[in-house]
């Protein structure tokens, strides 16, 4: 009986810290995702102010979340506005997300 209870401690000490660096990877690639649409959603918005001849920053920081606002550069040619927004992430450096949406002219 005392190998028994011995080995299901062993195998719980060894299984929660692998689930719990398994919820935090799928929690980190969700979180990443999500923000790689909101990136692209910023750009795509940007292109539409710049079709209708409004200003391209104040769209593009409008539609991205406060969270990312403060990261975010904002590029605008004439023909394509890019949206970049460089997170710094603890102990990994930092995150890198990019979208670039064409101007289009009617």
């Amino acid at each position: 009986m005392d190998q028994e209870g011995g080995q299901a401690t062993v195998e719980t000490v060894l299984l929660v810290p692998l689930l719990a660096a398994l919820v935090a990877a799928v929690w980190a690639g969700l979180t990443w995702a999500t923000w790689s649409v909101d990136v692209e959603d910023a750009a795509a918005a940007g292109a539409r102010a710049a079709t209708v001849g409004q200003p391209v920053r104040p769209a593009v920081l409008a539609a991205l979340p406060q969270s990312l606002r403060r990261a975010a550069t904002v590029t605008s040619t004439g023909d394509v506005v890019t949206v970049r927004v460089r997170i710094a992430v603890p102990a990994a450096g930092s995150l890198r997300l990019q979208s670039s949406a064409p101007v289009v002219r009617q």
